[in-house]
Formats: structure tokens, sequence, C-alpha cells
């Protein structure tokens, strides 16, 4: 992912259903912004939102090695 934000409203208590809602809210090129909303019996507990890029197999493969250490 590319961020995460996280805006807290209200405490969820033990035993309670949340609920998670998200949409899209772009995609450009290769980022896919979302908007999310987690609540509570219809009580807003939080809110945000997040960023991903979207990569190639091979880059992704490139990104997650080990770099050689001399």
């Amino acid at each position: 992912g590319t961020f995460l934000s996280i805006e807290h409203k209200g405490p969820a208590f033990v035993g309670e259903e949340i609920i998670f809602e998200a949409w899209v809210v772009s995609v450009e090129r290769n980022e896919l912004i979302c908007e999310y909303r987690a609540s509570v019996n219809g009580r807003l507990i939080a809110e945000g939102k997040t960023g991903q890029k979207i990569l190639k197999k091979e880059k992704l493969n490139r990104l997650m090695q080990k770099p050689d250490v001399k």
C-alpha cells in the first residue's frame, strides 16, 4: 500500500459486530484509492482512506528480494 489514514470516532465494545464498508474513489494509471468506514449498530467508529499501487508480478518480486549485503 502507499498510504493509510484512520480517523477514530468512537469505541467498539467486546462482543459487538463491526461492519466495514469500502468503496473506490479513484483509479489513475496503476494507483487505486479507496475510502472506508467502520460502524457498530449504525454508529460510526472509524473512517479513512487507503492507497494501493498495482504492480506487475515481476516488479513486485524484485522489490521483495533481499538486497545483497557486502
